[in-house]
């Protein structure tokens, strides 16, 4: 598993910082679930769809408004949102 460290020195560089770190976590967290060298572990794509839509969701919103979207109620709202939009059942 990957050891604690800052996003930035994981995420492209070319992008020059200018990312959520709160959705560049959560895109980590579900390439890292992807991974998973048991099938029925690995998230089904229509869940990594819906995730990584959340993920968009928090970097739309940071440009949107102009500053990073840090608190957890923040992201908890806009995770409902992108939520609502997913409308297919979760087969495994």
């Amino acid at each position: 598993m990957l050891k604690l460290r800052e996003i930035k020195d994981i995420v492209d560089p070319r992008l020059g910082g200018d990312f959520n770190s709160n959705s560049a976590w959560k895109a980590l967290k579900i390439a890292m679930c992807c991974t998973s060298p048991t099938s029925a572990k690995r998230p089904t794509m229509t869940r990594v769809v819906m995730e990584l839509k959340e993920c968009l969701v928090l970097e739309l919103a940071r440009r949107r408004d102009g500053y990073d979207l840090e608190s957890k109620d923040s992201i908890e709202l806009i995770s409902m949102n992108a939520n609502s939009e997913v409308t297919s059942p979760f087969a495994k």
